[in-house]
């Protein structure tokens, strides 16, 4: 029987991108980047993946005889000191990173989120052009997520009803007169100004 992330069994529940089980995905930013290297050879950092990131991904633009790298804080490493790893899952960073190699292509991917930095490099054998895309997702901050707050609540407009004069009707309206009332919203940065009117009988002496 399947069990959700909320720990029911049978549940459907799910974590959405950001790590948070039924969450809408609004609580934290992607971040990608691209690496591109046209000479030399050895180990070049291509970019350091912060604590917390989680749905990492690193993919290599097209074949190449270069190769990917990690390594974190504790020295655990894929692909460092010159040892090429067989494909595989890998712990670094209080994570699991999945090593794919198919032919001259490779990718390396972890759910996270990672518990400390973590080292992408890549390992440049003959002057070549070879490029790489990574990315990752990681929490927004406090003020970040109530940008975000701010720009998914609806607005409440607030109406004043300011009455003018009695007037004649604009129209056949029987013995009756018309009042102009204009409700000018308080917060509605639109400029727009809404007029409505109101009927109603006239007293009798």
């Amino acid at each position: 029987m399947k069990i959700g992330c909320d720990g029911i069994i049978g549940s459907s529940a799910k974590e959405d991108r950001c790590g948070t089980c039924n969450g809408d995905g609004q609580s934290c930013k992607i971040i990608k980047g691209d690496f591109n290297h046209t000479k030399g050879m050895g180990y070049i950092e291509a970019a350091v993946i912060p604590v917390g990131a989680r749905r990492i991904k690193v993919v290599e633009d097209k074949p190449s005889h270069s190769f990917l790298a990690m390594k974190d804080s504790s020295k655990r490493s894929i692909n460092s000191d010159w040892k090429i790893e067989l494909p595989g899952e890998f712990q670094l960073a209080g994570t699991t990173v999945r090593y794919v190699r198919r032919g001259l292509w490779e990718k390396m991917s972890a759910k996270g989120p990672t518990k400390t930095p973590l080292h992408l490099m890549v390992l440049l054998f003959h002057d070549q052009t070879y490029g790489i895309h990574y990315e990752y997702t990681v929490s927004l901050n406090a003020t970040e997520l109530e940008k975000v707050s701010e720009e998914q609540r609806q607005p409440e407009h607030l109406y004043l009803w300011t009455h003018s004069s009695w007037q004649d009707c604009s129209v056949q309206c029987g013995e009756e007169y018309t009042r102009q009332g204009q409700q000018p919203p308080l917060e509605d940065s639109t400029g727009l100004t809404r007029t409505s009117t109101q009927t109603q009988a006239p007293e009798h002496t």
